[in-house]
């Protein structure tokens, strides 16, 4: 298989990129803290919107500011 290229070789095999088994993994991981699947206090990590008259569910996430770009590439990003 090494004659194939990455994309071509994860055709071959039925698989996704690491990359969006990555993407899949977090949303996973934030939904099971968001419905209290697991044993995390949200507050920590995720910033509910207050704001309840926009069209949608009520679990919309602020995402906090921060001048600090060292937990740019963090989950809760």
């Amino acid at each position: 298989m090494s004659k194939f290229t990455y994309h071509q070789r994860l055709v071959k095999v039925g698989l996704e990129s690491l990359e969006l088994r990555g993407i899949r993994a977090d949303l996973v991981f934030a939904y099971k803290i968001i419905f209290g699947l697991i044993d995390v206090n949200t507050e920590d990590i995720f910033t509910v919107c207050p704001n309840n008259s926009r069209r949608g569910h009520g679990y919309k996430l602020y995402m906090s500011y921060s001048e600090s770009t060292a937990r740019y590439d963090y989950f809760n990003h």
